[in-house]
């Protein structure tokens, strides 16, 4: 039986909810049209300058000094866009391939052995370390060994933490999977 008193909870939970989550979003877009452009919770006036500067189309591009200052953005911002996915590339497919290749899932879904709760905490051990301290102890563990701050090792630290999210996916996946097929 339904209750209607619980739905009608339920539901005004749920709006409360993503009100809440989604209020920041609404108010930032809200304010990327303000035209003030040293204090943006001041509304000065309405405009679109923000997002016609961003892609070239503003007025102030027509003057040279302004215009170097837009290329010299729009390629940065690109370059930064092309690291982006190229980290995020490698990483996904480097994760992917150590969380699923190895038989670390296969062999704590299916067997029982000596040590299983430790190695299953093991691997589970970056996604319950907050994000800053795994960032901070992996820049220690580079800068000690004399390792060069680069793609790589932003890279190797994405792996570190993404291969934990994979070994829990195959994990759970394979523990659910029919052994004959496995066989």
């Amino acid at each position: 039986m339904r209750n209607p008193i619980g739905w009608a909870g339920l539901t005004i939970f749920s709006l409360v909810f993503f009100a809440f989550i989604y209020a920041p979003l609404f108010v930032i877009i809200g304010y990327s049209f303000n035209s003030n452009p040293v204090n943006m919770m001041i509304w000065e006036s309405f405009t679109f300058d923000w997002y016609t500067g961003l892609l070239g189309l503003s007025d102030r591009t027509t003057d040279v000094s302004n215009r170097a200052a837009y290329v010299e953005s729009t390629d940065l911002m690109l370059a930064a866009l092309r690291n982006s996915l190229t980290i995020a590339l490698f990483t996904t497919t480097i994760s992917t391939v150590i969380g699923t290749a190895t038989a670390t899932a296969i062999a704590l879904a299916r067997y029982k052995f000596r040590g299983r709760g430790f190695y299953n905490g093991f691997m589970m051990l970056p996604m319950m370390m907050p994000d800053i301290v795994l960032g901070i102890g992996l820049l220690i563990f580079f800068v000690t060994i004399g390792m060069n701050l680069s793609t790589l090792t932003i890279i190797i630290g994405h792996c570190t933490f993404l291969t934990s999210y994979v070994f829990i996916i195959v994990q759970a996946r394979i523990a659910g999977l029919d052994p004959a097929l496995e066989e």
